[in-house]
């Protein structure tokens, strides 16, 4: 009986053996393929958000979504708050640059969005209360020799996720509104106040809520490697930030701006990051040949402070030319290191892990949530 079992399994064994060897060699890697970025997308939704890290990954691209997939929209449309006329001689003292308010092509906006937060009509009198709040906010910043610009920023009107191809390749495609970082800052401030009220489960529930999305985020890990060793750049944040005081954080988080454009003046990732690099940490041009790899992973929010962004990692090449010492230097003198950070640190990648189990809660939010992405990833064989 035992030896007919056997031959019963041995021949069901064989069979699928031969089909598998009959199988072309694209399909079989095709079908392998599709399950490792099946078993890695498990992983990494055990990352989505969570009460306790205040991050929530909204959409995943493994190992990273590639440039032809991203879709990157400037609508021209306008959502700005006008500061209030009483401040802005002394913000103006400050070369804070103040404009008139204006809601072009999205003049039903606060109406439609506070129509989900409250019954309370009354929502122009609570703008007005916290541009105020913000005004007297950042006089007080300003005098204290902190540094302020009310630059132009992308605000995000309309995101679609998507998979393409039969290989589950990640698309994104981001309709992007004008804004500025005093808008910005007032709906920082009315986000605290409706926080309770504003339920995001998935993307599809962040179109109720378009005004409080008015900023976006870069942010970068540098990963830098000689012919030995490999290691992750983790920024410590200055006192001169706003928010995340003294947390580790990225190497480079940068503010999605009107500047990060492409040749024909449509909105850049690939812009913000290559001068987020220059601006943060000191690395330009000269040193181009020394980035060998770059990525953008995963779209997330910080629902602590309902800020958007992606995530990005960058790979640097040391050499003769350019060696740690070298990087350090260019970080001393970057452009806005003491608006950021205050220090870098070179954490080795084989004890990664360990980083981040004894460090997690002196992490930003988002550093945290997409630096335990990022190592799901390297795990996986996509770093």
């Amino acid at each position: 009986m035992e030896s007919v079992f056997s031959l019963i399994i041995g021949a069901i064994i064989g069979y699928i053996v031969s089909l598998i060897l009959d199988l072309p060699k694209t399909k079989i890697d095709n079908h392998l393929k599709k399950r490792r970025v099946r078993k890695t997308s498990k992983k990494l939704s055990k990352f989505d958000f969570s009460n306790d890290s205040g991050y929530m990954a909204l959409d995943h691209a493994i190992p990273f979504y590639e440039e032809n997939n991203i879709d990157l929209k400037h609508t021209g449309k306008e959502f700005i708050i006008e500061i209030p006329d009483k401040f802005k001689p002394q913000l103006e003292q400050f070369k804070f640059e103040t404009r008139k308010g204006s809601q072009k092509g999205l003049e039903n906006i606060l109406s439609e969005t506070f129509g989900f937060l409250s019954e309370d009509n009354d929502y122009n009198k609570k703008i007005q209360v916290a541009a105020e709040e913000v005004s007297k906010d950042f006089i007080a910043q300003l005098e204290n020799g902190a540094t302020r610009f009310n630059g132009k920023m992308f605000g995000v009107q309309s995101i679609k996720c998507e998979r393409l191809t039969e290989n589950e390749k990640a698309g994104l495609s981001i309709e992007f509104y004008i804004t500025d970082y005093f808008t910005y800052r007032v709906f920082a401030k009315l986000y605290q106040e409706y926080k309770s009220k504003i339920i995001i489960k998935g993307i599809q529930d962040l179109k109720k809520y378009i005004p409080f999305l008015s900023s976006f985020g870069i942010a970068n890990f540098v990963i830098a490697s000689d012919n030995t060793d490999e290691y992750i750049l983790l920024g410590h944040r200055s006192n001169n930030v706003i928010v995340d005081k003294n947390r580790l954080h990225f190497s480079m988080n940068e503010a999605f701006s009107l500047k990060d454009i492409d040749e024909f003046e449509e909105p850049s990732f690939k812009s913000c990051l290559f001068r987020g690099l220059k601006e943060e940490l000191g690395i330009n041009k000269d040193f181009k040949k020394n980035v060998v790899d770059y990525g953008f992973l995963d779209l997330g929010i910080d629902v602590n402070r309902m800020e958007m962004g992606i995530s990005s990692y960058t790979k640097l090449k040391f050499d003769d030319n350019f060696t740690p010492e070298t990087l350090r230097k260019l970080y001393s003198i970057a452009q806005d290191r003491e608006l950021e950070t205050k220090k870098l640190e070179f954490i080795p990648m084989s004890s990664l892990d360990k980083f981040i189990n004894e460090n997690e809660y002196k992490m930003s939010a988002g550093c945290r949530g997409t630096l335990k992405l990022l190592q799901a990833r390297r795990i996986a064989g996509y770093l």
